[in-house]
């Protein structure tokens, strides 16, 4: 397919054909044609069904450029990590050293392009964990990465809270052994498995009472505190449930990304939230002696 870029209007049509296709595509006057897509660090692998890959094809041959988020860690001597996004330069001509986006066998990669003694090319990885991969007569060169824009940055939880405890911005409120032996009680008529205990224990770890791993010791608090419960807590079910979203604090816990789903999760979700808010109280309990 010829393109007439000098009309406007074949340019716009074209942007939103390849956005039927699937692509975040469109025109501007500072770097020409984007198109996103997904292209792997890694070995090649397949960028989507036959309409994507298509309208991937159209893209380069717009003499223009194109954006893609990295999938893979083969890159990641270059700094050039899993989600980061590139913007690979189709009319660039490749030298040895130079990051490209390859075609072998109808796929797409990217690597280092080299050339040895003997005049073979190859796709090289930048990372010791990856094998490099010889160029055949039919692999293509389709771009050159002119620029590698990193993934939003984040900081989890408890590092956030570490560097203000290090700052000595803030002090942090831990539980009073009365408000835990309260908890306890409270949680204990409303658990319906051993498995859901680990609420409390998320709970106890997210307000700094105990420790990730202090399984052992929780169990003895409900031993000890909720000693009528019928439902009694184990170290090994608790850190089976430490997994996913789990592992975090309750506020990040992700119904797409937990051990239990469907209504379940919620009704760990509920019951943890309802555990958390007790230690949370900042009023005095009043002694039982």
């Amino acid at each position: 397919m010829d393109y007439d870029f000098e009309n406007e209007s074949t340019a716009e049509q074209l942007a939103k054909e390849l956005r039927e296709s699937g692509w975040n595509a469109h025109v501007t006057d500072e770097t020409g044609w984007h198109a996103e897509s997904k292209v792997r660090a890694g070995r090649p692998s397949g960028l989507g069904d036959e309409r994507q890959q298509r309208a991937l094809e159209d893209a380069v041959r717009l003499q223009g450029r194109v954006t893609a988020d990295i999938i893979g860690d083969s890159m990641t001597d270059l700094d050039i990590e899993d989600g980061d996004e590139v913007i690979i330069d189709t009319t660039a001509r490749p030298h040895d050293g130079d990051v490209v986006l390859a075609c072998i066998d109808d796929e797409f990669t990217v690597k280092v392009l080299f050339t040895d003694a003997k005049g073979q090319r190859w796709l090289l990885p930048a990372n010791k964990s990856f094998a490099p991969i010889m160029m055949e007569p039919a692999a293509q060169i389709r771009g050159c990465v002119v620029r590698v824009m990193k993934r939003k940055p984040h900081m989890d939880y408890n590092a956030c809270l570490g560097v203000l405890k290090a700052a000595g911005s803030v002090k942090l409120r831990v539980p009073t052994d009365f408000e835990v032996q309260h908890a306890i009680t409270v949680v204990a008529k409303r658990v319906r498995s051993g498995r859901q205990w680990y609420v409390l224990m998320r709970a106890l770890v997210d307000t700094h009472y105990l420790q990730p791993t202090e399984y052992a010791r929780f169990v003895k608090l409900v031993e000890v505190f909720a000693a009528e419960c019928r439902f009694k807590p184990s170290v090994r079910e608790l850190s089976r449930l430490a997994v996913d979203s789990f592992s975090k604090p309750i506020e990040r816990w992700d119904k797409n990304n937990a051990p239990v789903k469907g209504t379940v999760f919620d009704e760990y979700l509920s019951l943890a939230q309802q555990a958390l808010a007790l230690l949370e109280k900042e009023e005095r309990l009043e002694l039982p002696f």
